[in-house]
């Protein structure tokens, strides 16, 4: 039962800390949303580049010219899989933080994947099974 106890404890924990690990979202996942006929009037440039957009916004093509937009956001497999890593033999609570929840939250060719009891941006094993020792 205290193991049980435990368990749940830190699955709770790494909860916590995901939703305070800040998102990393990459230039490149970032896209344009398509244009509809149905956008707000008047028409207005309002951009030229990205850097003329606030924040997170891309300059994207619309129906009457280029105008900042929040972009959609899609993801990028990145090649290889995780590392085999030991799991933790006791059930103390993790002293490890996590820093990621997906792929995409890491940089370069990193993934996210579990590294003795939280989520770490490793160098994936390319070309070989990474599920034994």
């Amino acid at each position: 039962m205290r193991c049980l106890l435990s368990l749940a404890l830190a699955l709770l924990a790494l909860e916590v800390t995901l939703a305070l690990v800040p998102a990393f979202i990459s230039p490149e996942q970032a896209v344009c949303p398509e244009a509809s006929s149905s956008e707000e009037a008047p028409c207005i440039k309002t951009c030229l580049t990205d850097n003329d957009c606030l924040g997170n916004s891309k300059c994207c093509p619309s129906t009457c010219g280029r105008s900042c937009k929040i972009p959609t956001i899609v993801s990028t497999p990145k090649i290889g899989s995780c590392p085999w890593v030991q799991p933790p033999v006791s059930p103390e609570l993790c002293k490890e933080q996590s820093e990621c929840s997906m792929d995409s939250q890491c940089w370069g060719n990193k993934k996210c994947c579990f590294s003795h009891c939280a989520m770490k941006c490793l160098d994936p094993v390319v070309g070989m099974c990474s599920l034994s020792p």
